[in-house]
């Protein structure tokens, strides 16, 4: 009996402890993957969250495949409809549904989108357009001068569990264990007092 009140209190203290989520809006991960751009292939994951408008920190990963331009782009900023990365040459990373929205079949929209499939023609880059004179840098000669949209791979936007659901999922698999472990005890026990 003390078992079976200790394991409810348990479950009590931790749906108790974990805070409810009034957010209507989750977080998203984008993940934009084997976007060709030019001569190499991008990619690149961040999570979202559209209550903040902002990217979550420590999420962003931006992998070229011919790794010349790795380590080069950071946020740079995030509007209604655009997310900007730039490099220090002044060069832009977008995702941006401005220009190619007839093409969106599922709803959503740049930067607060549904999960779901988007069109790679959402990024694209703009090389050498603040460089002037100087179109010689690493992204005009890895991807091309001036803009240049994503033409294979996949952009994928999927939800992302909120952390008092993967606590509560813990907590039941625990209850379930500590359940089976008692079960087990009675068990053996029964089994000694009938031999």
């Amino acid at each position: 009996m003390k078992t079976k009140f200790a394991l409810l209190a348990l479950a009590a203290t931790i749906l108790f402890a974990v805070p409810a989520h009034a957010d209507s809006d989750p977080i998203v991960l984008i993940a934009a993957s084997n976007v060709g751009l030019g001569s190499t292939d991008l990619n690149m994951s961040f999570e979202y969250d559209p209550t903040l408008n902002q990217i979550v920190p420590n999420t962003l990963s931006i992998v070229f495949s011919d790794g010349a331009l790795n380590g080069q782009f950071s946020e740079f900023s995030t509007s209604p409809s655009v997310f900007d990365f730039s490099d220090p040459e002044g060069d832009l990373l977008q995702i941006d549904g401005l220009e190619f929205s007839i093409f969106n079949t599922n709803g959503g929209t740049f930067p607060q989108p549904e999960p779901g499939s988007y069109p790679v023609l959402y990024v694209d880059t703009v090389c050498g357009f603040f460089t002037g004179d100087n179109p010689a840098g690493t992204c005009d000669s890895t991807i091309g001068p001036g803009f240049t949209n994503g033409d294979s791979g996949t952009l994928i936007v999927s939800g992302v569990p909120e952390p008092q659901t993967l606590s509560l999922l813990s907590a039941g698999f625990l209850l379930l264990l500590l359940i089976k472990l008692k079960r087990r005890r009675l068990d053996v026990g029964f089994d000694r007092r009938t031999n």
